[in-house]
């Protein structure tokens, strides 16, 4: 739970909230945690794998509809802005 709200920027406790609910609506399940005997492991089960394949697709489709929107040299731009951005959120390293 931890390593998912530390990724995600959320608070532990709304992640186990969610995790909580998708387990009763069969979408995850618990496993026992060999690296830490407490925290157990969040795992997909196949209803789970299902949907999130399904939102893949519908993701897949949503991107690639507002991508034909935009021109590819505007995407380009886009992209190198964004990398721009990237490098200059990065630690800087002691020379």
């Amino acid at each position: 739970m931890s390593q998912i709200a530390r990724r995600m920027g959320l608070a532990r406790q709304n992640v186990q909230r969610l995790a909580d609910a998708l387990e009763k609506e069969g979408v995850v399940l618990y496993a026992p945690n060999p690296d830490h005997q407490r925290a157990k492991l969040v795992c997909l089960t196949k209803r789970g794998r299902k949907a999130f394949e399904e939102l893949g697709r519908l993701q897949a489709t949503w991107a690639n509809e507002m991508a034909s929107h935009v021109r590819h040299s505007d995407m380009k731009g886009a992209l190198e802005v964004i990398r721009k951005l990237r490098s200059a959120l990065q630690p800087r390293r002691a020379a």
